[in-house]
């Protein structure tokens, strides 16, 4: 409601001066002119704030839409310029600079799931893949992203298994909701205003603004911090997880070594349409050495799953020594790669220069 009449506020000032011009010069636009001078106070605020509500209500959507799209474009701007200092394969930062020390705080500044959420969620996946057998070396490949991208659909579960946290997660997913909805309306308020001194005027709206959406994104980040220490806790499922780690633990054969249960777990997650997820664990399998790799390879042989042992295989690279050792132990005749158009784009400009 708030916003909305704010946006209502922003509307008449914005449309007054232009008013007349609104309606059409008929004899019915006259009459609805006449019937909306005569209308009591008791219709008018009624009216007023209904509109209001049906306004905040679109706004807020189309805001708020806009808003989290380019924050996430920052987001990944900021995360983009902190990984220049980084080594992508070992993860140490070389030669850090003040540049991607401020890019990194403001990556995790922007982000609405903080480095703690990250932490829980991390731990409370890696539990439930050890309650069905799967090592930890294994168990860490599956990525932490489709459990955090879901973590929002598990606060029901809260108000049924600990409804105090539920309420003080509520509070806060609510009170970061309305400063991001009165932050545009009140900003655009400023720049409609017939008011003097209107750019020191727009320069102290805007700031403070900025100051409710920093606000918002902090208490985002709380309320996800307790619904990820509520995963933790057991108080609540990660569906995602949960499902993949029943799948794993029906898996026949069941594995046995490193690499067999990496493989298992690309076999659930092909099983359950986590095709994201599947690829992004086969190229982490990659960086493996040549045994995990090797026995990945034997279990999908054993496994008869052709389709996923052709995916992992095509991914290695058979002038990599490593790579080349653990295909060599694949007992089964694999079919030739398929060079796709942006790879034989690549090889004939590497060919160009040659």
């Amino acid at each position: 409601m708030s916003a909305g009449l704010l946006w209502l506020a922003s509307l008449v000032l914005l449309l007054a001066p232009v008013r007349n011009k609104l309606l059409t010069d008929t004899e019915q636009a006259k009459a609805i002119s006449d019937l909306a001078a005569s209308w009591p106070t008791p219709v008018v605020v009624p009216a007023a704030l209904a509109i209001a509500y049906v306004l905040g209500s679109v706004m807020i959507v189309l805001s708020s839409s806009l808003m989290r799209v380019v924050g996430q474009r920052i987001l990944n701007a900021t995360s983009r310029l902190a990984s220049y200092g980084v080594n992508n394969r070992t993860g140490v930062v070389r030669n850090p600079k003040a540049l991607f020390r401020t890019a990194q705080r403001l990556s995790r500044a922007w982000s609405p799931i903080s480095l703690t959420a990250r932490g829980f969620i991390f731990d409370a996946q890696l539990n439930s893949f050890i309650k069905v057998g799967v090592p930890g070396i294994s168990a860490i490949t599956y990525p932490v992203e489709p459990a955090l991208s879901t973590l929002g659909h598990s606060a029901a579960q809260l108000a049924i298994t600990a409804p105090a946290l539920y309420q003080e997660y509520d509070r806060l997913r609510s009170e970061a909701e309305f400063r991001l909805g009165c932050a545009p309306p009140l900003a655009f308020l400023a720049t409609v205003a017939p008011l003097n001194y209107k750019p020191w005027i727009i320069t102290a709206v805007v700031t403070g603004c900025l100051v409710l959406i920093l606000q918002a994104v902090t208490q985002t980040q709380s309320a996800n911090d307790i619904l990820a220490n509520s995963a933790y806790l057991g108080h609540i499922s990660i569906q995602t997880v949960e499902g993949l780690a029943e799948a794993i633990k029906q898996m026949t054969p069941v594995p046995n070594t490193e690499g067999g249960w990496i493989a298992a777990i690309i076999v659930a997650m092909e099983r359950r349409a986590q095709y994201e997820e599947k690829d992004a664990v086969i190229a982490e399998l990659k960086e493996f050495n040549p045994v995990t790799l090797s026995e990945a390879l034997r279990y999908l042989d054993f496994a008869d799953e052709h389709t996923l042992l052709v995916q992992l295989a095509h991914s290695l690279d058979p002038e990599n020594p490593e790579h080349a050792e653990a295909l060599s132990t694949v007992d089964r005749k694999l079919p030739p790669r398929q060079v796709g158009p942006v790879e034989q784009e690549e090889l004939e400009l590497d060919q160009d220069r040659v």
